[in-house]
């Protein structure tokens, strides 16, 4: 749910319920994340927002507990499942973020994750998609698509050259949009 004051708390609890997590909209890295436990916790949130930032954009998230301090990230570069890795929350904390001091590891990307990694880079038109995807008790579910994905752990937990898969992807568009810039060009 994007969210701007003034918030309707109402709403926010029927639609999500607690807990729930808020986001800032600029956020990067794990930043500016909170899990709220409870209505209480929420309205002491939006108080201070209000007080210090009255025009900020948030996400509301539905709390996803069976995921809670574990998340996949899965790379897909035009269309492809490039790698994926599974984050792992330092203890007692919520964020999966290897910035935050996630622990990294493989994950083999099986075929539930991939169709849904890559339908959610093609509907968002997405030609280079960190997709994060949090674990549900049937499968998975979308958390959110970076165009911008960090991939230092992912390399770290797979091996993979990412900005190889990156830079190869950007040539093969480029050799693609060539003769139609030279036909352009020529008249």
């Amino acid at each position: 749910m994007l969210a701007k004051f003034p918030i309707n708390i109402e709403l926010v609890e029927e639609t999500l319920g607690f807990p729930l997590i808020v986001k800032t909209l600029h956020g990067a890295l794990g930043s500016g994340v909170f899990l709220i436990e409870n209505e209480r916790s929420f309205d002491d949130l939006m108080t201070l927002v209000h007080e210090t930032q009255p025009n900020m954009l948030m996400i509301f998230q539905k709390f996803v507990a069976h995921s809670k301090g574990r998340d996949l990230r899965i790379l897909v570069v035009d269309g492809k499942v490039v790698a994926g890795m599974q984050r792992t929350a330092k203890p007692g904390d919520f964020k999966a973020n290897y910035s935050q001091g996630a622990k990294v590891d493989e994950f083999i990307v099986d075929k539930k994750a991939a169709d849904i990694a890559i339908k959610t880079a093609k509907a968002l038109g997405i030609q280079v998609a960190g997709v994060d995807l949090l674990f549900t008790e049937t499968g998975y579910t979308i958390c959110e698509a970076n165009t911008f994905p960090g991939f230092k752990g992912l390399e770290q937990a797979t091996g993979e050259n990412i900005p190889k898969a990156i830079f190869e992807s950007m040539q093969k568009h480029l050799k693609a949009k060539k003769p139609k810039l030279v036909k352009k060009l020529l008249g």
